[in-house]
């Protein structure tokens, strides 16, 4: 499983351990380390903004939105058609 994300400084915090991370982060940071055992396989890439626009209007979209639901073309917010 490779997880994809904009945030490069959760991003390092998760890959290089030894790096210092902000003291906000250090908590969920560990938990995350904790659960990869839980897979056979996971990663974390780094990707820039600009290229993570669909999933970035996606999280926005289900942050405003209080009900359960799933996209399919026919029901896809306009920033993401």
């Amino acid at each position: 499983m490779v997880l994809k994300g904009d945030a490069k400084i959760c991003i390092d915090a998760i890959n290089k351990p030894s790096n210092p991370c902000p003291w906000t982060l250090i908590i969920p940071i560990r938990n995350i380390r904790a659960l990869l055992d839980c897979f056979s396989s996971c990663s974390f890439v780094w990707v820039n903004r600009s290229c993570n626009g669909v999933a970035h209007h996606a999280a926005r979209f289900a942050l405003n939105f209080r009900l359960s639901f799933f996209f399919n073309k026919d029901n896809l917010p306009p920033a993401l058609a």
